[in-house]
């Protein structure tokens, strides 16, 4: 069984975009004002290298790269302590980067709907455009790269996942609605000897592909997220078994096994939605809307420190009051309105959310419908739609609450 101990929380009055680790240890965090900070051993460093925000940061060798909204990348000397290139390959805002296994090149997206593949041993020059070619693919939201550089997948915002051949400048292949509402992000790696594809989505889906002779096959569809799901990451953990790590808008990072589809471990790993993961051996670095970056370590057995456990004593916890479970429940649902639930009932209850983005009852939000009301009981705004979502995220949280070893 896997959890994740906090190591380090970095708080700051900008807000913090993206992130990333080094082979090394040092964690950096880009912020909505162009600055990035660098943690390193001994002192925490603030580059100021953009002047709009920094909107994806990756490490290769000794360098940090660092992308931003004023369409410019800075390839960082970490160990000189200086900037070496800036590059200026792209016309509109940098969305997204990525780099090969081998770090030789680096894959950089941008909203002008072109893709740069730049080689990065030697004097940066970009040695091959890849253009997208729909002019309704909406905005580019992740790149990635196979192992063997022969293979590079972009996602945007429309949905759609495209695949290019690197020596062709044109989609070898374009999967459209492959998320409903669009894509945020996607990873790839190998399972075998084939190409495994991760997409994450606004649709809080997870969803794995393999990738054969540039021939998209749906593998697995994951849930379990409550809210859009923005980043992923694969990992190898030891020599063997290969695990997924996403990140939501639901606050949560959930540790997935790729073998079989089962999620492994969630935890709540910020108070607000979290932008960018990065992982490196057995550390995890996360970012989030709530303006902090925090650096975990990821460990066999169950941890308490993580804040999915109540701070409070050891009384027996079915037999909370109202007020205790209110209290708690309002450090985990922001704008939470009281209630009148004590511990038993906190117990068996059943969440769910609905399209104000409130979380209830599922048995009382039924009654709620069937009464002939369309409007949410919390806001007595118009429903858009009164289906019904499982907050299995919550679930989960009351279930490690009551249910502890």
């Amino acid at each position: 069984m896997l959890s994740l101990s906090l190591l380090q929380s970095e708080k700051s009055e900008k807000q913090v975009y993206s992130c990333a680790i080094s082979t090394n240890g040092l964690v950096a965090a880009g912020h909505s004002d162009g600055t990035t900070t660098l943690l390193r051993p001994d002192r925490v460093q603030v580059l100021s290298t953009h002047k709009y925000p920094v909107t994806a940061l990756c490490f290769t060798d000794n360098h940090l790269i660092i992308a931003s909204t004023d369409h410019n990348i800075v390839l960082y000397d970490v160990g000189a302590d200086k900037v070496k290139e800036k590059l200026m390959i792209h016309k509109g805002p940098v969305r997204c980067l990525c780099v090969s296994k081998d770090s030789s090149l680096l894959i950089s997206g941008s909203s002008d709907q072109t893709i740069c593949i730049t080689n990065i041993l030697s004097n940066p020059e970009v040695d091959r455009y890849l253009k997208l070619t729909e002019s309704d693919s909406g905005m580019l939201s992740g790149v990635c790269i196979s192992y063997d550089n022969s293979l590079v997948v972009a996602t945007a915002t429309s949905g759609t996942i495209f695949l290019y051949d690197t020596t062709s400048p044109k989609p070898v292949h374009s999967h459209y609605d492959a998320h409903q509402m669009g894509v945020n992000g996607c990873d790839i790696t190998l399972e075998g000897e084939r190409n495994l594809l991760c997409t994450v989505g606004a649709d809080y889906l997870v969803k794995l592909w393999y990738v054969d002779n540039y021939v998209l096959t749906s593998h697995k569809t994951l849930t379990g997220h409550t809210g859009q799901v923005l980043c992923c990451k694969f990992h190898l953990l030891g020599d063997s078994e290969l695990v997924l790590f996403t990140g939501s808008y639901d606050k949560t990072v959930v540790i997935w096994s790729v073998e079989t589809g089962d999620k492994i471990h969630q935890s709540i790993c910020h108070s607000s939605f979290i932008y960018s993961i990065s992982l490196f051996e057995d550390k995890l670095v996360t970012c989030s809307s709530d303006k902090t970056v925090k650096l975990w370590n990821v460990c066999s057995g169950k941890v308490r420190s993580i804040n999915v456990i109540p701070t409070a004593s050891q009384e027996i916890l079915t037999d909370w009051s109202s007020e205790q479970v209110n209290n708690w429940l309002g450090r985990l649902l922001p704008g939470h309105a009281d209630t009148e639930l004590v511990g038993k009932d906190l117990a068996n209850m059943d969440p769910v959310v609905m399209t104000d983005g409130h979380t209830y009852e599922r048995a009382n939000i039924t009654e709620w419908l069937c009464a002939g009301n369309c409007r949410s009981p919390f806001t007595n705004t118009t429903l858009s739609t009164k289906s019904i979502v499982s907050n299995h995220n919550l679930r989960n949280i009351i279930e490690t609450v009551f249910f502890l070893d």
